[in-house]
């Protein structure tokens, strides 16, 4: 494992949370259901009485070159989380990250049963992260920041391009009302549901996707702590998510996702 001896670099673990989020969303199939939305849009089934919209989807229409492919995508993905999938001519799998993302993971929990143990039992309460919690923060921080460098930067701010996008067009009011949907996951839902493959599990997908970006977040800010002996201190964002995440996870299914990325 790595640890950061002069630190690392901030920029690049944030480029880190454009990918992940599209990666967890990848599994929600957005990329398909505004590419479908796009077509009925073209050939006059998805009438929209507003200008507004019309635009974001004529304007996303008028951008394929500009738009990563599914197959550069999921390269992106297995470049930087070693997530099956993707052009094993792309570069080299990130085949540290699972077990690196789990350490860390495990360990703000564990951390914080200790910390509520404590707490009913009346002791001295610690308002630091342990050591284990550090050294897993700077492991995980490490890696992130040398798999989001170079290349995959800048292919991190094309992508998060793409997804604003994206986000922008699913959760426009037009868009809703012709859906009769409540929010964006909702028009997701049903266009899955009529018009492509059936519906995806929303509530993980979404889940796994803002709680990673919560994570990948607080590592990057606390970089200037993390890269010296200065106390560390966890907050509840991150507590929380680290939670949240491993209840939506099927941590044997990543890993076991893992170990066959490995082996190729």
């Amino acid at each position: 494992m790595m640890t950061p001896e002069i630190g690392f670099q901030p920029e690049n673990v944030r480029a880190m949370q454009a990918i992940y989020f599209a990666s967890q969303l990848e599994d929600l199939k957005i990329f398909e259901v505004v590419d479908k939305l796009e077509a009925l849009f073209s050939t006059g089934m998805l009438p929209l009485p507003g200008e507004k919209t019309a635009g974001l989807l004529q304007a996303y229409s008028k951008q394929p070159t500009r738009r990563m492919t599914e197959l550069e995508r999921r390269s992106l993905y297995r470049r930087a989380f070693g997530l099956p999938g993707g052009d094993p001519t792309e570069g080299s799998p990130n085949r540290e990250f699972n077990d690196l993302w789990l350490r860390f993971i495990s360990a703000v929990s564990s951390w914080d049963r200790q910390v509520r143990r404590e707490s009913r039992a009346g002791g001295c309460l610690p308002v630091q992260a342990n050591e284990e919690v550090k050294q897993t923060a700077r492991d995980l921080a490490a890696n992130l920041s040398l798999h989001g460098a170079g290349v995959t930067y800048f292919a991190a701010v094309e992508l998060q391009k793409q997804v604003d996008a994206i986000l922008m067009i699913l959760s426009h009011p037009e868009i809703r009302e012709a859906y009769g949907a409540r929010d964006m996951w909702q028009v997701v839902d049903q266009v899955l549901s009529a018009k492509l493959s059936g519906a995806a599990n929303n509530i993980r997908c979404r889940t796994l996707a803002t709680t990673g970006v919560t994570i990948i977040s607080w590592l990057a800010e606390h970089a200037q702590s993390l890269s010296c002996d200065s106390a560390l201190e966890l907050d509840s964002n991150l507590i929380n998510a680290c939670s949240e995440w491993l209840a939506a996870a099927d941590i044997s299914e990543r890993i076991r996702q893992a170990s066959r990325v490995s082996q190729h």
